[in-house]
């Protein structure tokens, strides 16, 4: 059932943001012509990062079915690929902010892998307990990378606010800090995104959150009137 949901989550997606296929290639296209990236390396990027999307669309398929382990492994295996993505952008971009949300998105996992696999609530991983988090990466960020533009300070506050809004249980709070957090990885994603182009230099996980992401707060945003 887990692949077949897989697929079915893909063409869902697909059917409904066609549209960003679009974009995608003529984005391609541009930094074809213009020499400012890697194809390949873009497209398998972009391809990974697709899979995560489709695993958090599973792990809400799962929640609306009560199916909490398999929605919990769901989103265990979209934070493995976006760890991978961070990994490698911090390798071979130099680029660290995507490192936050390999311990951002462990918090609630961590909790909800020993809730429904083993009936154990861990207390301590609270919204307070983020914040603790969110401003010590924070301040680790500054310290070793420093916050060089607009974008950088965006991106940050949205990864850190993320586990914030899984935290919490009042269903309208957690919905309207998921607003912020995708508006944030989208607008700094945007950011990054344009640098790039104007360096010459495009990176395939700018060009892949900035897409992806965008559909995320479309999404959300066509929901918001079943919470307020």
């Amino acid at each position: 059932m887990t692949t077949r949901l897989f697929f079915f989550e893909a063409k869902k997606f697909s059917l409904t943001n066609w549209w960003i296929y679009i974009i995608f290639l003529i984005c391609l296209g541009i930094i074809y012509i213009t020499e400012s990236g890697d194809i390949i390396e873009i497209i398998a990027i972009f391809t990974l990062h697709f899979s995560a999307d489709i695993c958090v669309m599973m792990m809400a398929e799962y929640l609306a079915l009560q199916e909490f382990k398999k929605a919990t492994l769901a989103k265990i295996g979209s934070s493995i690929i976006f760890a991978l993505l961070g990994i490698y952008s911090l390798i071979y971009d130099g680029n660290p902010i995507y490192m936050i949300p390999i311990v951002t998105f462990l918090i609630p996992d961590v909790r909800n892998f020993a809730r429904y696999f083993y009936n154990t609530y861990i207390t301590f991983l609270s919204p307070f307990f983020a914040l603790i988090l969110w401003a010590a990466l924070w301040g680790i960020y500054y310290y070793f990378w420093l916050i060089e533009n607009a974008g950088s300070i965006i991106q940050i506050f949205g990864f850190i606010i993320f586990p914030v809004a899984l935290l919490l249980d009042n269903e309208k709070s957690k919905y309207l800090l998921s607003i912020i957090w995708i508006w944030c990885i989208t607008l700094g994603s945007w950011y990054f995104l344009l640098d790039w182009f104007l360096q010459n230099n495009v990176a395939g996980i700018d060009l892949s959150y900035t897409l992806l992401s965008l559909t995320v707060l479309i999404l959300y945003l066509k929901n918001c009137k079943k919470y307020f």
